[in-house]
């Protein structure tokens, strides 16, 4: 429903309709059949997310503080036919960088949450430990 609300919105290449894409979907590669949405923190998502902190609280609290912030909700989804992303990395290199080193910068932590039944027939998600700081993957 929250998809199709969307898609509506910006069926058209008017300025209202570029706009609105913005307001609901994130850049992402191979857009052919997939979606980046951008979900609202309201129910069955907020109780997804719930869940999953709570579950993550061992983890989630060795590495960030109380004043975290999710700064990034959306859901990935991807039809059936769409071809496979290319090897990419999401977020920038986390390196020193001038008088800026890493541990001068709040930790950024990504949480894949699966929101149906993953088969092998459906692709996999390819994730390389290490990389965010690695010159050669960027």
């Amino acid at each position: 429903e929250h998809l199709i609300e969307a898609l509506a919105l910006v069926s058209d290449d008017s300025p209202s309709a570029r706009q609105e894409n913005g307001r609901w979907f994130g850049d992402i590669r191979a857009r052919k059949l997939r979606y980046d949405l951008k979900l609202r923190m309201v129910g069955a998502v907020q109780l997804v997310v719930r869940q999953t902190a709570c579950s993550l609280r061992h983890v989630l609290s060795a590495q960030v503080t109380g004043a975290a912030q999710l700064c990034e909700l959306a859901c990935i989804i991807v039809d059936p036919g769409a071809p496979a992303q290319a090897l990419h990395y999401d977020t920038p290199l986390l390196d020193d960088v001038g008088d800026i080193s890493v541990e001068d910068e709040p930790a950024l932590i990504t949480i894949f949450v699966p929101l149906q039944n993953i088969s092998s027939r459906m692709g996999a998600t390819c994730l390389l430990p290490a990389t965010h700081t690695s010159v050669e993957a960027h």
